[in-house]
Order: structure tokens, then sequence, then C-alpha cells
């Protein structure tokens, strides 16, 4: 074991020597980042696990841009759909196949996985920041993860089917969301394209309306977890249940059969007016039909219009690097170079088609699609409320899905359905 140890340090001198300083690191310090290795002849490589298949391409594209610049660095890109992600990112974990680069949601998931985590408070892209997205990514006082976008939430709507259906004015109440769906049906176009195949978009987005709509939705889950609130006798989350009833009953096909592939393609192809999703959605949906106009509403649950109107945004995930990498110093050139230059803005704001979450950047609304374009201009003009799946117990989200699904495939009825709520929450807190 000595004369081994003998012998590499014997050869990284060697290599050190003759080596010396490339052009490639002098023209890498120039396109962002510090690239103190890039003038060894010994090439790494970054593997990133990213959780948003639909900028899988793009980040492909974006590694052989960065690669260029970079020739001693090799980026690996595996994606995988967010319902599937944090089983098979824990599954890399055991296995010590650990991913550089990966991506956990903010507060409860960071909790999780701060222990595995770099501290990243020194990095330059820190100071530009939005103010609202840091407190999802800091565990006392330190900084563990880098947003790359802001996403919102919200029905994503067919404007050119409630045209043909003689709806005028975006819903903002429930009775002018029954009005919308009446006028949708007798022009015979289903109103919903609804997904519950998976846990993912009933345990995340549909059940984040009635929490992010509580006075205090933070306030709430203390009170849900100390006993002195439940769901059952909760106004906000009964009213809810009206909306996912108006929903089921009136969509394309049977959401328990409909999974996020067939979600896209069905309401791609204007199977149906309505699909709930965040703008991350947008590319996929345009590559099936580019001719499509859209925009997003809000989710009403009542005839409260101030409580109605606010659309959901929030940072979904935030890139976090392994404590353990061999390669902590390139995983942080790359994130500079990602948040700090003008070829990572272009790719934020106009490949990703992503809201940025830096001062440094602006929206670029020609590039990030319709549907990105209306959250942009209506968040600017209401304040949003905020995507609180991230705060309930860790792996609480799939549960809450999973008993959804249940009240959907009338295998419970409301109450049994906010009792299983209750019984979930206080079994993993």
């Amino acid at each position: 074991m000595l004369r081994r140890g003998l012998f590499l340090c014997l050869f990284s001198i060697l290599l050190l020597t003759f080596t010396g300083c490339s052009d490639a690191e002098s023209e890498a310090g120039n396109n962002g980042g510090s690239n103190k290795n890039q003038g060894a002849n010994e090439e790494v490589t970054i593997k990133l696990f990213n959780n948003k298949t639909e900028i899988h391409d793009d980040l492909l594209q974006l590694s052989k841009e960065y690669e260029e610049l970079h020739p001693n660095v090799k980026i690996e890109v595996e994606s995988l759909m967010a319902s599937d992600y944090n089983t098979s990112l824990s599954a890399k974990f055991a296995a010590g196949e650990t991913p550089d680069i990966f991506r956990v949601i903010g507060h409860s998931g960071l909790e999780t996985w701060v222990e595995y985590l770099v501290d990243l408070s020194d990095q330059p892209w820190v100071d530009v920041m939005h103010e609202s997205t840091i407190p999802g990514i800091t565990y006392e006082g330190s900084i563990y993860g880098m947003p790359l976008g802001i996403e919102g939430l919200g029905y994503i709507y067919n404007k050119d089917l409630f045209d043909e259906a003689g709806i005028t004015e975006i819903p903002v109440t429930l009775t002018e969301l029954e009005d919308a769906v009446e006028k949708l049906n007798a022009a015979g176009i289903a109103p919903f394209v609804s997904s519950y195949a998976s846990t993912f978009n009933p345990g995340h987005f549909a059940i984040n309306n009635p929490f992010a709509k509580q006075e205090n939705p933070t306030e709430f889950m203390e009170q849900i977890s100390n006993g002195t609130a439940n769901f059952i006798d909760n106004d906000i989350f009964n009213q809810w249940l009206d909306l996912i009833d108006l929903e089921i009953n009136n969509a394309h096909q049977n959401p328990l059969s409909t999974g996020y592939s067939e979600q896209v393609t069905n309401f791609a192809t204007e199977q149906g007016a309505m699909t709930l999703s965040t703008n991350s959605i947008e590319t996929l949906l345009y590559e099936v039909n580019p001719d499509l106009n859209l925009g997003m509403m809000p989710m009403p649950i009542n005839n409260d219009v101030a409580l109605n109107e606010p659309l959901f945004t929030s940072v979904p995930f935030y890139w976090v690097i392994h404590n353990e990498s061999d390669v902590i110093d390139e995983a942080k050139d790359f994130l500079i170079w990602l948040s700090t230059t003008e070829a990572g803005e272009r790719y934020i704001t106009e490949e990703f088609m992503h809201i940025p979450p830096f001062t440094n950047m602006e929206a670029n609304v020609d590039a990030i699609g319709e549907i990105s374009n209306d959250l942009y201009i209506q968040t600017n003009e209401i304040p949003s409320l905020a995507f609180e799946w991230n705060k309930y117990p860790d792996g609480l989200a799939p549960e809450l899905g999973a008993a959804l699904q249940k009240y959907v495939a009338g295998e419970s009825d409301r109450e049994e359905l906010l009792t299983e709520f209750l019984r979930l929450w206080e079994s993993l807190q």
C-alpha cells in the first residue's frame, strides 16, 4: 500500500511538471468559473441528474457547448420524470452511484439531503438570487443550492377552444368556472385533461391549492402537526373538493389512466380545454403542436375573487453538489457559468423557457412562450401564492396523491379522504 502511495505521489509530481498551464485554462477562465483543473490533461466527468425531462434535450446541447469551452470536462446528463426521481436518487446513493450535481426541493427536501451537500454560500450567483428563492435552500444560515427557474402552477388553457365555446372572460371564481365548463360541454369540447395515473400531479399540484390558500399555510401545517387543526373541519379543503369533483366529472377520459405523456399528447392535440400543470410543460406541448394558443389561469375553489385570482409560483427544485464528489470544483464552475454568463442566460431564459431566478437576468418574453408570458404578466400584477408541498413531512406528497387517487376512483368519500390525509400527516411528521 505504501509503495503504491509513493508511486502515485511521484506520478502526480511528474504530471504537474510536464503539463504546465494550457491555453484552455485561460480561455475557460474568461467564460465564467475558476476552472483550476483546465490545464491538466486528465479528463473529468460531471454526472448531472435532472428531474425535468422537459429540458433534457436542451441540457444535452448546453453540455456540448460547455464542453467546447472546457475541453477537459465532460458532462453526462441523465433525466428522469419527477414522479420517479426521488426514488431513483435514493437508490443511486444506496448503490454508491451518486451524481455530482442533482436536484432537491427546498425546505423539507433540503433537510433530508443537507448532510450530503456542499455549502455554496460563497458562490458568486448567491448575490444575485431573487430574495424569494433564498429561504427554501437555506439551512442554519448556509445556502446549499442554486435555483434554475421560477415556475408557475395553474390551469393551462387553450385560448382557441375557449373562444370556440364563447368564453370571453377567464374564470376566477368557482361559479364562473362552472359556467365555462357548461359552455365547453355544449360546444362538444371536453373541459379538462386530467392526469391522475401517477401520484405526482394529485399529490403535488392538485393538493397545493388548498394548502396555499390557507390564511397562513405554514401556521396551518404547524397546527395540523400539533393537533389543533385538522382537514375535515377546514372550509378551504372542503371547498377545494368541489373543484376536484368538477374537474374529474368533466375530464376527457379516465384521469386514473392518464399519465404525464398522455396528458401532454391529449392536451396538445386539443382533446380538452384545460389541464393542471406548471409552465414547464410548455416545450413538450409545442413539440406536439406548434400552433397551440395557450395561457395560464387560476384554480378557483369558491367565489372569493381575492383568494382565487393568484397563481402559484416558486422555485420547485434547486441544483446541489454532492459533498463527496471527486469533481466539486468543476461542478461549481459549471453552475457559475450557467448563472453568470450570456450563454447561461440564453439557456435559462430562451432554451429552457424559464423565468430567471437571478436579478442579473431578464425574462425573455419573446422566448419563454405564451404560458410563461401569461404567468409573468399575471404575477407582476397580482402577488402569487407559493408551492407549499416542499414544507410537508418528507415523503408525504405521493401518499396524499395516492389517497386522492382512491377518492377519484370512488373508493372513499370526502370525510374518509380528509381523515386519511390527517392519518398520513401524523404518521410521517
